[in-house]
């Protein structure tokens, strides 16, 4: 939409005899359009990077969690009935569900590959193409670029973790598992 009606605005104003008015409004418009374009991106890019800071946050918390638990199971000294308990190895919940290193070691892989790196992609060809003096030339290119990225959405959804599939990302499934698994967290 950006490029098409910067290209809308260039043409209209060719359309204008040199010297006169135009009989109606043309850039009004067709900026009202690109700026409400631009800010539908820019709202995209927020979640899509808050969603990669909040996943990257709690990887990184489970990581702690995980270290914490293993350096007290493995320094308590404690009878054999209390550090079985504590085995991060072990179930949470005996028989019913996954041990603190499963679930701990399942949630980075719902992060989808090269998500990061993609985003930068995206953000650099978009940077570009919102320039309001960029040639048109160059902005096919920079599209040409923007599909040639692999979507987020066609990468690899579908994680099987010890039998069970999830899809990348932030689904229901994981939200089910954090709230039976994570005390408070909803």
């Amino acid at each position: 939409m950006i490029i098409d009606s910067r290209t809308t605005i260039k043409n209209s104003l060719a359309l204008v005899p040199s010297g006169q008015w135009p009989n109606r409004a043309i850039v009004g418009p067709q900026m009202i359009i690109i700026s409400d374009s631009m800010k539908k991106i820019e709202d995209m890019f927020i979640k899509m990077n808050h969603f990669f800071e909040r996943i990257s946050s709690l990887c990184a918390d489970l990581e702690d969690l995980y270290i914490a638990s293993t350096n007290q199971y493995y320094t308590l000294q404690a009878p054999p009935a209390v550090t079985s308990a504590m085995d991060p190895e072990a179930p949470l919940y005996p028989t019913s569900t996954w041990s603190l290193a499963r679930f701990c070691n399942c949630v980075p892989r719902l992060i989808p590959p090269h998500y990061h790196t993609l985003m930068h992609s995206y953000r650099l060809i978009f940077d570009e193409l919102r320039q309001p003096n960029i040639e048109w030339e160059r902005a096919r290119v920079l599209l040409n670029a923007w599909k040639d990225c692999i979507p987020i959405h066609q990468m690899q959804t579908i994680e099987i973790i010890d039998g069970i599939s999830f899809e990348r990302g932030w689904s229901e499934e994981l939200e089910e598992i954090c709230s039976v698994e994570i005390q408070g967290w909803r």
